[in-house]
């Protein structure tokens, strides 16, 4: 379980620390390091997960899909590995494979807050507004401090022509996070 919430922690940082992608190179050679350290076919799926953060990083975002699978194929309840693989689909615009992944990590840890409305996000771009909208609900319940489920719920919303809800989350985001709260009335002004 250590590993796994060490693995939490360095995701969290990987996207704030990292400004530019690494070369991919850079990348090759360290990703060339860790199958030496490792083994080839490790059985540890950290090793795979690391690779795969390596290549997200880089955005070899394909390179990374495969690190993540077979991160999952080892260890099928590495809920951060789905987690991550969700992340990457959802930003390739992979929705439906993204819902799927992210469905699977929060049956594995029910706690990821981040899945939660990152799935409400994919099923939000597939126009599922009443699922979307239900998941982010379950979000904002679960963690009522999280801005980002209430302006993605204040998104949806606004897209679903309801104005009023769309108000009640600005509302509520605004004694969250004023930037993202005066980022949604711009949104619902329009």
């Amino acid at each position: 379980m250590r590993k796994y919430l060490l693995h939490a922690l360095i995701i969290s940082f990987v996207f704030l620390l990292t400004p530019t992608t690494q070369a991919a190179s850079d990348v090759e050679a360290t990703i060339d390091e860790d199958k030496q350290a490792a083994g080839e076919n490790s059985d540890d799926a950290t090793v795979y997960f690391d690779r795969g953060i390596d290549y997200l990083k880089s955005g070899m975002y394909k390179e990374a899909i495969e690190e993540f699978k077979q991160a999952i194929k080892i260890d099928p309840d590495y809920a951060m590995a789905h987690k991550t693989l969700g992340y990457v689909y959802l930003n390739l615009y992979m929705y439906e494979e993204a819902i799927e992944v992210y469905k699977r990590a929060i049956f594995i840890n029910t706690g990821y807050i981040e899945a939660y409305n990152n799935l409400g996000k994919a099923y939000g771009e597939l126009g599922m507004y009443k699922e979307a909208i239900e998941v982010l609900k379950v979000a904002i319940e679960r963690d009522p401090e999280h801005a980002m489920s209430y302006y993605n719920l204040g998104i949806l919303y606004n897209s679903s022509n309801d104005k009023d809800s769309a108000l009640k989350q600005h509302e509520i985001l605004n004694g969250l996070d004023f930037d993202l709260a005066d980022k949604l009335f711009g949104l619902i002004r329009k």
